[in-house]
């Protein structure tokens, strides 16, 4: 017992206080405390049993790579993407030789074709055995009407992979290559609505040289109805054919910028690729048809057939009836042992 002695003489006994102890948590952490701890203890045994249980579930071996370590498994997919791919390959070659083999069958069912034509008009020529000339003509016209221009007779001398290539001397510019059509794309760029008038642009001549069998499509331009694209071949060939082929109907969205009439001028053989005129050499004035099929072979006249070229440059003179021509594949065929 404690005494109090403030400000008086007499001193009276005290109460000694009780302490008090407060816990430094609220009331709600204390009441909620320890359901709150078996939630968090639930909440993270449970993973872990799900864990070691797809574990056991695994080591029971569901397939035989699961017991396998992870560079196996890794090599092992490798490996399958890899025989995948070495599949695939053999796969798109036997595409490739049952269509190279299809394509060999109808050449030469085309060939033969040919040939029993001409020993017929042989057996029904001159007695002296000599095939006569005008058979001879008439077997290459039947060629005329073939649509592929691979199974017409000789190769394509202006394909860039035999070796032709533009004779830009002779050739014109392409439409939006000049600087008047640079300066129309800078406004058509400006003015987005105008693009579809001002903004075309060509693509360079050498498209027109594809050696491929796939519908063409890039087209060389050229403004007006009247341009020209010469090509030299690698050496000089004797002709029998020329073809113009234009982009698919659903593919062309100004159908009447194909050419119409155009004539094919050779260069022969004895001149010198620098002379001015030296595309002195007339084969042949033809029309492309419109409304026709889009690749279109045309044959030369017969003394043009004996002449070797070593350049051809066809001159389109009118279109059908756009301010601009559009030209998307020539082919000068000849034969090989020309």
């Amino acid at each position: 017992m404690a005494v109090s002695c403030r400000n008086s003489g007499a001193c009276a006994p005290t109460q000694p206080r009780a302490k008090l102890h407060r816990s430094p948590l609220p009331t709600r952490v204390r009441i909620c405390g320890g359901p709150l701890a078996i939630l968090c203890s639930t909440c993270v045994n449970i993973p872990l049993l799900l864990l070691n249980v797809f574990g056991l579930w695994s080591s029971q071996g569901i397939s035989g790579s699961v017991n396998q370590s992870p560079v196996a498994q890794y090599q092992s997919r490798a490996d399958t993407h890899v025989m995948g791919s070495i599949l695939g390959t053999l796969e798109a070659l036997r595409v490739d030789l049952r269509r190279q083999e299809t394509r060999m069958a109808a050449s030469d069912a085309a060939m033969g074709s040919r040939v029993a034509r001409l020993e017929s008009a042989q057996m029904q020529g001159s007695s002296g055995g000599a095939l006569p000339m005008q058979a001879l003509a008439t077997d290459i016209q039947q060629t005329d009407s073939c649509a592929n221009p691979v199974e017409c007779p000789g190769i394509d001398w202006a394909a860039f992979s035999a070796g032709g290539e533009i004779d830009r001397a002779f050739t014109s510019s392409g439409l939006g290559r000049s600087p008047a059509g640079r300066i129309s794309r800078g406004v058509a760029w400006l003015l987005p609505r105008f693009r579809a008038y001002i903004g075309n642009v060509s693509h360079p001549p050498e498209v027109a040289l594809a050696s491929d069998s796939a519908p063409p499509s890039k087209c060389f331009c050229f403004e007006g109805t009247q341009g020209t694209i010469a090509v030299r071949l690698l050496r000089a060939v004797r002709i029998t054919h020329v073809v113009i082929e234009q982009r698919p109907q659903w593919a062309t969205v100004l159908p009447r910028a194909a050419p119409r009439s155009f004539q094919v001028h050779g260069m022969p053989a004895e001149n010198s690729v620098n002379e001015v005129s030296s595309y002195t050499l007339s084969l042949g004035e033809f029309e492309y048809q419109m409304d026709g099929p889009r690749t279109q072979v045309f044959l030369l006249s017969v003394s043009a057939m004996h002449q070797q070229v070593q350049a051809v440059k066809f001159t389109f003179l009118q279109n059908w009836g756009e301010d601009h021509t559009s030209v998307c594949r020539v082919r000068v065929l000849g034969p090989v042992d020309a």
